[in-house]
């Protein structure tokens, strides 16, 4: 029960750090919203009121006769620039849209829920397509501190997340790999390769080496115990193969939700997945905005997860590459998927060896007791019908004897 409760307690705390991060999201999404909105809606006005002015003065001075309006050409050419520019500035603010223009009383905001929702994960998490930013000052002075916050703490989330994933991987692996299937297969791989080394190798080379083999299971099964499961060597094609078949299913998603070409959903769920986020292409369907924040959170942890599981792996190879570690404590060792510094890998090592040779010793013992009597001398049994060779001082005093045996007898 103490077990169980203690599991518990382990996966309330990790569930309760995602909520706090959620509930982080939200919190920051409304503030933006409620600040951007209104500072949205007052340039939006301001842009369209300015355009439709240059607009009109335009029409005037079209349409006007020659002769109320005395107007060179270049002077209408200097009021189609005005209006250029002010469309064109009115477009850069990103709040004013065709539809505006064609019709002004119609609101359409470009700061909603979701939207908002949506600019803050992808704020926290460091993709930042910059398709929808902070424009009031107050706005980018809450960005600042909220950042300071909440990057590091999404960045937590998901990495304890990934690491989640990938244990979760290596237990599926795991269990993959001791199916019934697999293991008759490997059973009889194993069976093979014990029969040639028993035709190669002597009977105490066996001997020896089924001692190491029961000495690693009785390891193992410690290690177990105190969490640290079996090491699994998980190949990185597998998780690369993951990690590239949910790439293409995003691409996928894309092509059906933002209508987008395959290349280009694939370019942009590639992009998103390495936070990298050019902002060339961006999701404007703001009815699926919390399917897509879904798919990028958990592509987030799946490429945390690839990093964890493959690319330490190779990133230690090449640290070390070519000169002596330094320091041992800081080598890492890949024990179930989880990357543990060798410092405290060799904490629990007097642990292991004591229990093991307590189980060892008590195995043996067993199988001692076990049939008939074996004496502890049982190698000299060989000697058992050569005849003893007297030395030389029991040749001597056996003469003696014998001599003094004769006088008494005469």
């Amino acid at each position: 029960m103490q077990i169980y409760l203690q599991k518990i307690k382990i996966i309330l705390s990790h569930v309760g750090l995602v909520l706090i991060s959620c509930l982080y999201i939200v919190f920051g999404s409304m503030i933006f919203y409620h600040v951007e909105q209104p500072h949205e809606i007052k340039i939006r006005q301001w842009n369209i009121a300015r355009v439709i002015e240059k607009r009109d003065t335009l029409m005037e001075a079209i349409w006007s006769p020659p002769s109320e309006m005395n107007v060179s050409l270049s002077h209408y050419a200097h009021m189609v620039n005005d209006l250029t520019e002010s469309l064109l500035n009115a477009y850069d603010t990103r709040y004013v849209k065709v539809a505006h223009l064609c019709n002004t009383s119609e609101e359409i905001n470009v700061w909603t829920y979701r939207a908002a929702i949506f600019f803050t994960a992808t704020f926290l998490t460091t993709i930042g397509y910059g398709n929808l930013v902070p424009m009031s000052a107050l706005s980018k002075a809450f960005s600042l501190v909220y950042g300071l916050i909440g990057i590091p703490l999404i960045l937590i989330t998901i990495t304890n997340s990934g690491k989640f994933l990938g244990e979760c991987m290596v237990t599926a692996y795991n269990m993959g790999c001791s199916s019934k299937l697999r293991r008759l297969v490997c059973r009889k791989k194993r069976m093979e390769k014990e029969r040639r080394q028993s035709e190669t190798c002597n009977r105490e080379t066996g001997a020896k080496n089924h001692d190491q083999a029961e000495q690693r299971h009785l390891l193992m099964e410690e290690l177990n115990k105190v969490g640290l499961p079996e090491f699994v060597d998980i190949p990185a094609s597998l998780v690369l193969a993951v990690l590239l078949v949910y790439i293409t299913f995003g691409a996928l998603l894309f092509q059906y939700v933002e209508k987008w070409d395959f290349v280009d959903s694939l370019y942009f769920s590639f992009i998103t997945m390495t936070t990298i986020g050019f902002g060339d292409l961006v999701p404007e369907n703001q009815a699926h905005y919390f399917s897509v924040l879904l798919y990028i959170m958990v592509g987030l942890m799946l490429t945390t997860m690839t990093i964890d599981l493959v690319g330490v792996r190779y990133i230690v190879k090449v640290h070390y590459f070519g000169r002596a570690i330094q320091d041992a404590s800081y080598t890492l060792v890949n024990i179930g998927g989880r990357l543990m510094s060798l410092e405290d890998v060799l904490k629990y090592a007097p642990l292991f060896h004591r229990q093991v040779d307590a189980e060892l010793s008590r195995k043996q013992s067993k199988r001692t007791r076990q049939g008939a009597y074996v004496p502890e001398d049982i190698k000299s049994i060989r000697y058992i019908d050569i005849p003893a060779r007297p030395s030389s001082i029991s040749h001597v005093r056996l003469s003696q004897q014998f001599s003094i045996s004769n006088e008494a007898n005469e």
